[in-house]
Order: C-alpha cells, then structure tokens, then sequence
C-alpha cells in the first residue's frame, strides 16, 4: 500500500509534464483513495489497541511543521476532489518544535479534517493551529516533565451540515 502511494503522489505530481490532465486526476484519486484504505487500517489497528489496553503515547521532541505539512498534504488532495477551498492557518506564537506524540497528533488532526471534509458538500474546510491556555495541571502529564508547557490548540472550521443543537 506504501508503495502504492508514493508511486501515486508522484504520479499526480508529474514533474515531467507527460501525464494529461485526466491522468493526474486519476493518480490523484488513486493517492486519496490509498490514504483512506491507509487510515482504515490504522483506525482498525488502533481501537484493537485502545480495546486491549494497549494505546502507547512515545513523546518526543518533534516539528510542528513537518506534521502540519503532513496533515495539509494528506487533506488538500480530498478537498480538491470534492471541489472544496482548503485554508490553513498557523500562529506565528507557536513554537517550531513540541513536545509529545507526532503519531497521535497527526492522526487526530487528520481524523477530525476528513470528517470535515466528508460532511461538507461544497465551500470550505478552515484549519488553525494556535497558542492555547494551559489545559493540563502540573504533574497530570508525567511525560513533560523538564518540557516547557506549550500547548497548541487545533480549531476546524467549515460549511457542512453541522451538528444539531439538540
């Protein structure tokens, strides 16, 4: 499937300038495509771990950019396909690099994005990363110990159906 992938986005890129403009769209929606099958499987994998007990957090000093690019990558191609803008934001107070679970973070942002995306018929999905107020209490995260206490915030915003007030 990785394999797949990779040989897909390079595909839909065409950095020669051969492929025709259906055939981009085509690796494009063989790429979105993997990617889902992809985050099936993780989904499936990971709720057998949550199930088991056995949901492990590996904090490590990570990037925020390169998750960030990650994330945008992954979502840009799905909201093209449904003819949606896809905006993205970052506060320029976060710091470039943070303190946790790069794995976990992607795959929340990713997870709450293609929902997104998957509820919205037509306009746009707005994702922000900002500065948020200190959610966690000293000595709840163990793992932070010795780390600054940064704490990013992760705002969707878009024009699907919604949830019901009731």
């Amino acid at each position: 499937l990785n394999s797949s992938l990779i040989l897909a986005k390079l595909l839909a890129e065409n950095p020669n300038g051969n492929l025709s403009e259906d055939q981009v769209q085509f690796a494009q929606s063989i790429y979105s495509a993997g990617n889902d099958l992809l985050n099936l499987i993780n989904d499936i994998l990971d709720l057998s771990k949550v199930e088991a007990g056995r949901m492990d957090i590996v904090p490590v000093e990570y990037d925020l950019s390169t998750v960030l690019s990650d994330v945008a990558n992954m979502v840009q191609i799905r909201a093209e396909n449904k003819g949606l803008a896809f905006e993205m934001q970052v506060d320029a107070m976060l710091p470039a690099r943070f303190y946790g679970d790069p794995t976990r973070v992607r795959q929340i942002m990713i997870n709450i994005l293609n929902n997104a995306v998957k509820y919205t018929c037509e306009g746009k999905v707005a994702f922000a990363v900002q500065t948020a107020p200190a959610l966690l209490q000293p000595g709840t995260a163990p793992w932070l110990a010795g780390h600054p206490a940064m704490q990013m915030q992760v705002v969707v915003r878009d024009t699907g159906i919604g949830i019901r007030k009731e």
